[in-house]
């Protein structure tokens, strides 16, 4: 064969051919891959656009929103009147007379503090900083946004208490392991009177070992003063909360509940028993849901106090069905944050048989 007819040979044409297929099919592979990524470069760019067109949207209308909303903040409270604590009832005997006991008791120190949550944020040195914007009727107040920016860690409760208590208690004997119980309290303070009067059921037991167990649980009710200060803050779109001072004082009745452990002996060799009383009482504090006018946005709003004592003291038995009972209360309150001390209650009680 000579040498210019392997050129014609069909095997190279089939080569070529097939060389020439995977040129195109490259290139068509490589002309769809371009555009496709073009096309999607370009819905990735639309769709960035629509996001930040949607997150602009929504901060604008956030901030629509949030502006005039308004927040309500306890500043400082400053309550007056005594604290309840639930007489001491010593069992004598499971078939007791009906016991008259007339008592006196004195409550130091006379005060106590504490922070409640609920204040407002403050600036460094720990004062709510605001711009006074008029300084006549009706006042203006602004609070420059990022000058508040603490959390408040001093005192803004205080509790005013009386120096004596005077009580007085019936229990009545209803089977021999049970009793109910009337009584009350007064105390003055500030030349104001303020009135306790309480009922609760018992139930009781001696062992064999001359020890007698006794459980109360009732419900008291009495007035407190209270005087709170308000800060009412309202969001603008500008760089500053506007600002109003409020304040409310009441004279109000309300209604607290307690339950109390009694432990003491009975030995009949013994004029001297010994006792030990713990008690827990839930003591409201102030609740203004039933405030009206300018203060109807405060409504539902109330605050409670859980107090906790334990009081230790002996009896002695002085003639038949006649006993004094000395011992001393210490009183915590448990629900204050940063309380300040503990409170002491000395009393002085007489057990009368009727």
């Amino acid at each position: 064969m000579k040498t210019g007819d392997r050129n014609c040979d069909p095997r190279h044409i089939v080569t070529a051919f097939s060389c020439m297929k995977g040129l195109i099919l490259y290139f068509s592979f490589a002309f769809i891959f371009h555009t496709t990524k073009r096309q999607i470069m370009k819905r990735k760019q639309i769709q960035t656009r629509c996001a930040v067109s949607t997150l602009f949207f929504c901060s604008a209308l956030l901030t629509f929103t949030l502006a005039g909303c308004s927040t309500t903040y306890l500043q400082n409270l400053t309550a007056e009147g005594p604290f309840f604590q639930p007489p001491v009832q010593m069992v004598h005997d499971t078939l007791q007379t009906i016991t008259l006991r007339p008592s006196i008791s004195m409550i130091t120190p006379q005060s106590a503090t504490g922070r409640l949550s609920g204040h407002t944020q403050v600036n460094g040195s720990g004062v709510y900083y605001v711009d006074t914007i008029k300084s006549t009727t009706p006042y203006q107040y602004q609070e420059p946004l990022g000058v508040n920016t603490h959390n408040f860690d001093g005192n803004n409760f205080r509790w005013n208490l009386p120096g004596v208590l005077y009580g007085l208690d019936l229990d009545i004997p209803v089977s021999p392991g049970s009793a109910l119980s009337f009584g009350g309290n007064y105390a003055p303070l500030n030349g104001e009177p303020y009135w306790q009067a309480y009922g609760m059921v018992s139930l009781f037991s001696i062992n064999s070992q001359h020890v007698a167990v006794r459980f109360d649980a009732g419900a008291e009710w009495q007035n407190l003063i209270y005087n709170i200060e308000f800060v009412r803050t309202t969001t603008t779109l500008a760089a500053y909360n506007v600002v109003e001072f409020d304040q409310l004082q009441q004279n109000q009745t309300e209604t607290n509940y307690f339950v109390a452990l009694t432990l003491n002996g009975t030995s009949a060799a013994s004029r001297v028993h010994l006792f030990l009383q713990a008690a827990a009482v839930r003591q409201m504090l102030y609740n203004i849901s039933n405030m009206t006018g300018s203060q109807s946005y405060l409504n539902s709003e109330y605050r409670t106090q859980y107090l906790y004592s334990l009081t230790p003291g002996f009896s002695v038995l002085l003639a038949d069905n006649f006993s004094i009972v000395l011992g001393v209360r210490f009183v915590w309150d448990v629900s204050t944050e940063s309380a300040s001390q503990t409170l002491y209650q000395p009393l002085l009680q007489f057990d009368m048989g009727l």
